[in-house]
């Protein structure tokens, strides 16, 4: 049994459910996006249930746009287990002021752990 390609669907569902655009790597002269980042987790506690974890940034032109989109983030998040996304359980930190420190950009980040099933 496999789990399911989460980043992938987490990255579709949360383009889909705030409107910004969804990155795995940062972009170029882009005010406004959100990153995605596989961070691991604790892995299968059982044959179906696999853990894992995903720092989520959120970039905008402000501090409190940043912080508008790490809350719109962490909303769609905590809604994944009434999603499509094979997802039972969400747990994650509170978005946290974090600023980039390569570009000086306003970013929030927010760390989550899901618990998904393996088919």
């Amino acid at each position: 049994m496999k789990p399911p390609d989460l980043k992938k669907l987490i990255s579709a569902y949360l383009a889909d459910a705030i409107g910004v655009r969804v990155v795995s790597t940062r972009p170029e002269n882009e005010p406004e996006f959100v990153r995605v980042i596989a961070t691991g987790g604790q892995g299968r506690s059982n044959r179906v249930q696999q853990h894992v974890q995903f720092t989520i940034d959120s970039y905008s032109i402000s501090t409190q746009n940043a912080w508008q989109v790490a809350n719109s983030v962490d909303e769609a998040m905590h809604s994944l287990p009434q999603s499509d996304v094979p997802v039972s359980h969400v747990q994650g930190s509170t978005p946290a002021d974090n600023p980039d420190p390569d570009t000086a950009s306003p970013r929030y980040s927010a760390t989550y752990q899901l618990t998904t099933l393996c088919r």
